[in-house]
Parts: structure tokens; sequence; C-alpha cells
């Protein structure tokens, strides 16, 4: 069988072939980090963080052995066969090192390249790595030094402070103020939109500013009323149950939100804290400012930490479940981060950083009252409410 002779194309052209396939990588991850995150495009940005990974391997390899390739080199043994020659003849045979006697050929063909080449082969065959999503959920140790975290909004439940506050509205005051009130939101939205790419604590008090003048007991009433329907309405079945797994197995279960507390009521009996944002109170009406900053982003980055130190536990072995790339700051300070139904950018870095992914889906209300109730054989899920 007659093989052509193979000839090294250059240096330059393998980094140009480097650099042309690192450019069209590029340019598929900023196109699918665009488009909306689907199980479908978590998928491929998995396998795009594969193949980047791939490239910036072989990128490494281009780099090291370039030398070698690229020059002629002659080696000069005459201090090897001095030093050889120089030991007494009873030394030599078994300590010496008498280059004449070792067969370059055999070595360098049989030995030394293939020993490159099987590491080549072993990483070309490794399992391609693919989306964690999907895949069963470990069993939970039993440990009392471990906090759960839960991000609220997009996570537990499928919602955003400015359902929430619609939610209010239409609960509380009638589907007379829906209109009214969308229509002022739209009015606002380039603001609020500029204030959360700068800022997200700063949309989060930009907006909650809108429940200024409203009764504080007025707003508990509807919370517990119509309002708790429909949150409960829009809450993922499967992260009560996984909470509920948590506090089972000794770990300390903790809700976190930017918005205000009272909103968190329909769920907060799942959970074993509540931590969120308080809204001064003046002559019992809500003023629409926050009494401290809200903890997102890097803040809640801080307050985990402080959270951890003062009740004992342990950050390597805890796990955070978020859906936002702002939530990164904080994932990554557990040792078991959860992107739950993640925006793109963030089901990006934890497919490149192997983190789990899942996917939560809202359940029924009398599901979800009946787990929250600690009453699972009633938590039926109604067609495709499930989670993963």
């Amino acid at each position: 069988m007659r093989v052509p002779t193979w000839r090294f194309p250059g240096g330059s052209k393998v980094e140009r072939a480097l650099r042309r396939r690192r450019t069209q990588l590029d340019r598929r991850e900023r196109w699918l980090t665009r488009l909306p995150s689907t199980t479908r495009t978590r998928a491929q940005l998995a396998e795009l963080g594969t193949k980047k990974s791939d490239l910036e391997t072989l990128e490494n390899f281009s780099e090291l052995y370039r030398a070698y390739v690229q020059t002629e080199i002659i080696f000069d043994d005459a201090n090897a066969r001095a030093l050889h020659a120089a030991l007494p003849a009873k030394a030599r045979r078994d300590r010496g090192f008498d280059v004449t006697e070792i067969d370059w050929e055999h070595y360098l063909q049989e030995v030394h390249f293939p020993a490159i080449t099987t590491l080549t082969r072993a990483f070309s065959r490794r399992p391609e790595a693919s989306s964690t999503e999907g895949r069963p959920v470990k069993q939970l140790p039993e440990r009392t030094d471990v906090v759960a975290v839960f991000d609220l909004e997009g996570t537990v439940v499928d919602t955003n402070l400015v359902e929430q506050y619609l939610w209010v509205r239409s609960a509380g005051f009638g589907w007379a103020a829906w209109p009214a009130s969308v229509a002022s939101i739209l009015t606002k939205l380039p603001a609020y939109l500029r204030a959360e790419r700068r800022d997200r604590g700063e949309f989060i008090r930009t907006f909650l500013r809108r429940y200024a003048g409203m009764p504080a007991a007025h707003l508990e009433n509807i919370v517990g009323g119509g309002y708790a329907d429909r949150v409960l309405g829009h809450t993922a079945t499967a992260a009560l149950e996984r909470a509920a797994a948590h506090r089972a197995a000794g770990h300390r279960t903790v809700l976190v939100t930017g918005s205000i507390g009272t909103l968190t009521a329909p769920v907060a009996s799942a959970f074993d804290e509540v931590i969120a944002s308080e809204m001064h109170v003046k002559d019992g009406q809500l003023t629409g400012y926050l009494a401290r900053p809200p903890i997102v982003d890097e803040a809640r980055a801080n307050w985990l930490r402080q959270y951890a130190e003062r009740g004992g536990y342990d950050l390597s072995a805890s796990y955070g479940y978020g859906d936002s790339h702002a939530d990164l700051v904080w994932l990554e300070l557990v040792g078991h981060p959860h992107a739950v139904n993640p925006d793109s950018r963030l089901a990006r870095e934890a497919g490149r950083r192997r983190w789990r992914i899942d996917t939560w889906k809202s359940g029924s209300r009398a599901a979800n009252r009946a787990l929250m109730a600690g009453d699972p054989a009633d938590a039926i899920p109604e067609e495709g409410a499930g989670g993963s």
C-alpha cells in the first residue's frame, strides 16, 4: 500500500488554520448566546464549549512543539562519550551511557514517538463532553454544615419583578388596573433597561418605587389571597422537591431574592430562611425606598461568604441554584452549583465549567400546596410539569 510522503505545511499555515477555526467558533458562540435559552441551545453551547476546549489544547500543543518542527538541530555527543570513558571499566556496563550502543532509529521511531502519539490518540478517544441537562440527580449526603441557596425569580418561580407587580395590581385593585399599569411600565421601560444594564441593584431599587403609597397591610392581604394562587401556579414543583430533599438531608435551605420579603410569603414555608429586601414604611404606607441595598450580584456573593462564616457552613460542600448570568459570582463559591433554566450567558459558563444544568417547570397549585404542606402523596404534577 503506497502512502504519500507527509510534508509539514509550515507553522504559519497551521497558525492561520487555528485562528480561522477560533474565529468560526467565537462567531457561532455569539450567535447562540443571542438566541433564547432553550434545552437545544444549551446543548449546542455545551458542544461548542467542548470544541473550544479541544482547539485550545491543539493551540497549546502547536505552541509547545513549534520549536521542534521548525528547527534543524545537530547534537554534539563528545561530552557524553568522554564522561562514559572516564568511568571505571567495571561501572560502565550498569552505570555508563554509551551512546553508540543505542539503536537510535529504533528508539525514536518505536519508543519515543509512539509514546507521544499514544497521548494524542487517548485525547481523541476521550468521550465528548455534553450537556449535564437531564442527568439523574445524585443523592444528597446527610450533613448539618451544608447550606443550599435558592434564587427566587426565574429559578423557584418563573416570574420577574415586573410580573410580580402586575399580579399585585390585578389581584388587589381589579383587572381594570392592569392596562394602566402595563402602559405605565412600557413608558418607563427604556429607563428600566438602562438601569439593569448598568447595575441590577439599581434596576431593582428603581422599579420597586412603584410600590410607593401602597398600604403595607393591603399588600399583605393581596399576597395572602389571589397573588399567592398566581405564584403557586408559577412555582417549579422540582424546586420544592429539591428544597425538601435538602431539608431531609439536614441542610440549611435559604431562599434569596432582591425583591421585598412580603412577596415571598406564598413559598417561604418551603425554606428554612428567606433573605429579601425590606421597604421603609411610613404612616402605614410603603415609601418605595429599600432599607438596605438589594442582595444581588456581588452583594449576594459577599453575603454568602459572611453567612457561611457565621453559621459554620462548608461552602465547598454546599449547593446553589440560580438562573441568570448575574448569579455567576455567587454560584462559583459553592461546590455544587446548579444552573436552573439558565439564560444563554449562564448556560455557556455552566457548560464550560461542567456545572449541572436543570430544567424546572411550573407545577399545579394543588401539587405545590401539597408539597409545602408535607404531603407528597397528593403532589401529582400535571402533564409535563415535572423537572430534571
